[in-house]
């Protein structure tokens, strides 16, 4: 049985990615087609998703707006079959497993869908573990899997914040980690190069738990 997965691991930069510790990322990328010039179709998550799962670009979709729209914003068209009600159809079941909170919102991302579920970075190897070992053997299985690693606010594990000589300083004073907005006032002496190596930090463990 060949499933099918999609793992978005979300403000990952390609440039960063190259220089930071990554074997599993590098091992998919070694037996992969991959490409050297892609671009994003939106600056932020919602309607770069939506892209995504419709493969229609935000002019064709239709949603273009800013995340303080989000509670009075319409869902996604029913006339654009998302990859999830599509693969369906083929007979797969549809999982999708999200870190990022904007996904929660009811604007029809759950469509096709077996289950929808946000979680953490941390638990997302534990749900598709989960999936596989109570669902049907013989059927196939689309994962959508949305990772927030490299996301603001950083928060690195332990080891790597040893790694890299990261102080708890930066981390404790939000209970998200070290946001970019702290990095963009720059009222601290070192704060953008905090937030720069946390950034490869917290790639390095996002790349542990793709491994998983």
């Amino acid at each position: 049985v060949k499933h099918a997965v999609v793992i978005v691991i979300d403000t990952l930069r390609a440039d960063r990615a190259a220089k930071a510790d990554t074997p599993n990322l590098d091992a998919i990328r070694a037996q992969s087609v991959t490409w050297d010039r892609a671009w994003t179709t939106s600056t932020w998550t919602v309607p770069s998703v939506i892209s995504l799962f419709t493969g229609t670009f935000v002019r064709t979709h239709g949603w273009d707006r800013p995340t303080g729209e989000l509670d009075k914003a319409p869902s996604i068209s029913p006339l654009r079959p998302t990859i999830a009600e599509t693969l369906k159809a083929e007979g797969f079941e549809t999982y999708g497993y999200f870190a990022n909170a904007y996904l929660a919102k009811e604007l029809g991302f759950d469509r096709g869908y077996d289950r929808w579920q946000k979680t953490n970075d941390a638990q997302m190897a534990k749900w598709v573990r989960q999936t596989l070992e109570t669902s049907d053997p013989t059927t196939r299985k689309f994962f959508y899997l949305h990772l927030l690693g490299p996301h603001s606010g950083l928060n690195p594990s332990p080891e790597k914040r040893a790694k890299y000589g990261l102080e708890s300083q930066w981390f404790d004073a939000h209970p998200q980690g070290l946001l970019i907005g702290r990095a963009k006032r720059d009222k601290e002496p070192g704060v953008r190069a905090a937030y720069s190596t946390a950034y490869d930090a917290a790639i390095e463990d996002t790349d542990q738990i793709l491994g998983q």
